[in-house]
């Protein structure tokens, strides 16, 4: 994991499919929120809640759905936190919905972060893609 503080907040964390990758990719995500708060505190106080679930629910996709290594890169800019998830499957289209499973086998996902994301989308690359979320980082007051 990599925090780098001079050109804003940036957070790059490599991962894999071992156990423990989503864990250890939510901890790089709860370190760059908490240097934000320091220095950017948000006057929401859901909304790191709801980015450490959307980085939760981006990774844990790549280790279920995807053969090889993924990275999380989250950055701050303009009020947003931005996360991008980048995988190495090619296969682009983004998920459809599908009906809700509460055995465990999906369909949760995807609704999930277009209800936590200001936006949400996905990035074909030559060698896989990349899942962009924005999510508002209030700091004024009423603002989400």
């Amino acid at each position: 994991m990599r925090l780098d503080r001079r050109d804003g907040f940036v957070l790059r964390h490599s991962f894999d499919a071992r156990p423990g990758s989503v864990a250890l990719a939510r901890d790089a995500a709860a370190l760059f929120l908490g240097a934000l708060a320091d220095s950017s505190p948000s006057n929401d106080e859901r909304v790191a809640g709801d980015i450490l679930l959307a980085v939760s629910e981006l990774v844990t996709n790549v280790v279920r759905h995807t053969a090889g290594t993924g990275t999380l890169v989250m950055a701050y800019r303009e009020g947003q936190v931005q996360i991008v998830v980048r995988d190495t499957s090619t296969a682009s289209v983004p998920p459809a919905d599908r009906p809700p499973r509460l055995d465990g086998r999906g369909g949760l996902g995807w609704p999930l972060l277009r209800a936590l994301a200001a936006s949400l989308t996905v990035v074909p690359l030559s060698d896989g893609k990349e899942i962009h979320a924005h999510v508002t980082w209030p700091t004024e007051p009423g603002t989400r």
